[in-house]
């Protein structure tokens, strides 16, 4: 055989080697289930996402991160509890704050995965394919998982207005799939809720991400505050009766801050306590009522009177990009934008941490003592000020704006795709050949371009990792 053939040949089963490789890893990887595939990708703008908590593991201190609330919905709650990162894997155990449904004479139990609803106004938060195992009182239940749901992950336009409740809905409900390790294998997602037959409590998760580290993340300090319960207008659910009493009671109140973020500052995160009484909540309402809940919590410009969007949970957060509350926009297609946050205001809570539901925040008629109590009660919350910097290409820079109550997504018909939509082409998509010289040095990181920003850096799945400003 001539040195050419003989050559052509170690090619070819070297090729043939590193495909069988990524076959290998790809199967390894959670399944991304039917929805999921057919959807198409958007790249011409996305919505602006949270920093998600995955990315943020193993760089932040565990100490600012235990208890962070990271999804609420009405799928129930999930809570930080402790989490490492090892090369490409993070792994992440977090307490599970569970909603009940009745189903004629059945109660069943719903849970969180690790996504964040765009929940009207609110920014949602991408979690990328994982696996999941479920505990209850540290006792395995994953294999007892029989339904889920979920809103579809990927780079894509919302498909309902905000003032629908879910902007990437939640599909139908179906069997829930498994890995060959009896994990629950998960696709990406905004959001899901995992059923359960039966009353379950006392629940965690043990969540396994394969994912690469994009982006390097710095403390630069934080502040404390102390904040109360929330009195004045607004929707209360459950809680109207309360909401009622307090308001005829006392003057309004909404606790906000004034931040001092050192310099180099981009990010914020921002951590807090539950409340103990849910206010929006379905059928059985009192059970339902009992499960501790998180509430919205904004940044604001000087004054407090222009208030960002809902924000719901931990994630981090530009503190130099904020979209307006929908409320203050409703005849805007998108929302407007400020850059000018200086205040933090507090969650918007009826009931503050420390005090039992009672009866009578539902039906009217609590006693003086405990809406003294109510009102005297004081929680903290504290702002983390965060530097976030790109070490790793593989992300796209595409433009971000929010939908507003005006826009439709019969707008999409007659979007144009600017040219400065993506400046980076996606490493998943580039053609690999075999290197036969010594390993090279990875290229370096592309810098940013504000050229059509404001825009996001986002991962194949939707998620987003950093942000640039415009010019």
């Amino acid at each position: 055989m001539s040195s050419l053939r003989r050559f052509c040949w170690a090619v070819v089963l070297l090729l043939m080697l590193v495909a069988s490789h990524e076959r290998s890893a790809v199967a390894a990887l959670p399944q991304q289930i039917t929805p999921q595939q057919t959807l198409p990708q958007q790249t011409d703008w996305l919505e602006p996402h949270g920093i998600s908590i995955i990315d943020l593991v193993g760089q932040v201190p565990e100490a600012v991160l235990r208890d962070a609330i990271l999804v609420y919905s009405n799928n129930g709650m999930v809570q930080y509890q402790s989490g490492q990162r090892s090369g490409n894997t993070v792994t992440i155990t977090v307490k599970l704050t569970p909603r009940y449904e009745q189903s004629g004479s059945t109660l069943n139990t719903l849970v969180n995965c690790l996504g964040q609803p765009g929940l009207t106004d609110t920014w949602p938060v991408v979690a990328p394919p994982m696996t999941m195992r479920v505990f209850e009182n540290g006792n395995a239940i994953t294999s007892e998982a029989w339904l889920w749901r979920f809103a579809p992950g990927g780079r894509i336009h919302p498909s309902n207005r905000p003032t629908a409740g879910f902007r990437y809905p939640e599909g139908a409900t179906d069997p829930v799939q498994f890995a060959d390790d009896g994990s629950l294998s998960l696709p990406a997602t905004r959001g899901c809720a995992i059923v359960f037959r039966g009353q379950r409590s006392n629940l965690t998760a043990t969540f396994t991400i394969p994912t690469p580290r994009y982006i390097q993340v710095e403390v630069l300090g934080s502040a404390t505050f102390t904040f109360h319960s929330y009195v004045g207008p607004g929707g209360a659910g459950e809680l109207e009766a309360l909401r009622r009493q307090m308001e005829d009671r006392y003057a309004n109140r909404h606790d906000k801050f004034t931040l001092t973020p050192p310099d180099g500052t981009e990010f914020v995160f921002v951590t807090y306590p539950p409340t103990p009484v849910h206010a929006y909540v379905g059928a059985p309402v009192e059970l339902n009522m009992v499960q501790p809940a998180s509430g919205s919590y904004r940044l604001a410009r000087g004054g407090g009177a222009h208030l960002s969007v809902d924000h719901v949970a931990a994630y981090g957060l530009p503190l130099r990009y904020q979209t307006r509350d929908a409320d203050q926009a409703s005849s805007a297609e998108y929302l407007p934008v400020f850059s000018d946050a200086v205040m933090l205001a507090s969650p918007e809570y009826f009931v503050p941490a420390g005090i039992s539901y009672n009866p009578c925040m539902r039906g009217g008629g609590c006693p003086a003592s405990l809406l003294e109590q109510i009102y005297n009660s004081e929680m903290t919350m504290t702002i983390h000020y965060l530097r976030i910097g790109r070490i790793a290409n593989g992300l796209d820079r595409i433009p971000i704006k929010q939908t507003g109550p005006r826009w439709s997504p019969s707008l999409l018909a007659n979007a144009v795709v600017p040219s400065t939509a993506t400046a980076q082409r996606q490493e998943d998509d580039a053609l690999f050949l075999p290197v036969i010289t010594a390993v090279e040095a990875p290229p370096p990181v592309l810098p940013d371009d504000p050229t059509g920003c404001p825009c996001g850096w986002f991962d194949s799945h939707g998620r987003m990792l950093d942000y640039v400003p415009g010019q």
